[in-house]
């Protein structure tokens, strides 16, 4: 028996920049080969997380056409709350089983966010969160 742990760690690409994420490490029973553990995790909706600290900064265009090839489309009004061109990945999480999160680092239009907001609870960055659970298959 090895005292390593395995994990998978993919990169892809949005709009021509590369965005590392990572699983978590597998479980992998006693008797069980490395081969059919990972083909079950990625059976089973096996996640992958940008890791911590890590970001990706890119075009709103890009970001925008990359959701739309994967049949997913921004929420109405997302041009009137971000004004900037420019978007910064600072989280991510998607699964094989098709469930996305996403932590944007977004520039506000004007007149979004209340006046005082950093004295309630000392703002030091304010992201944008979009995310998709697919519904379970039919019974």
């Amino acid at each position: 028996m090895s005292n390593l742990e395995a994990g998978l760690s993919v990169t892809f690409e949005i709009g021509g920049r590369t965005v590392p994420v990572q699983s978590a490490n597998l479980d992998i029973p006693s008797g069980k080969e490395l081969k059919d553990a990972i083909k079950e995790a990625i059976e089973k909706g096996l996640e992958f997380s940008m890791p911590l600290g890590q970001s990706v900064t890119i075009s709103l265009a890009e970001f925008t056409s990359w959701l739309s090839s994967r049949g997913l489309t921004l929420p109405p009004g997302f041009d009137d709350v971000v004004s900037g061109t420019q978007i910064t990945i600072s989280s991510l999480t998607v699964s094989t089983k098709g469930k996305f999160d996403v932590a944007l680092l977004v520039e506000f239009s004007e007149g979004i966010l209340p006046q005082g907001l950093d004295s309630f609870i000392d703002v030091k960055e304010i992201g944008l969160r979009l995310k998709v659970e697919p519904a379970p298959p039919p019974a």
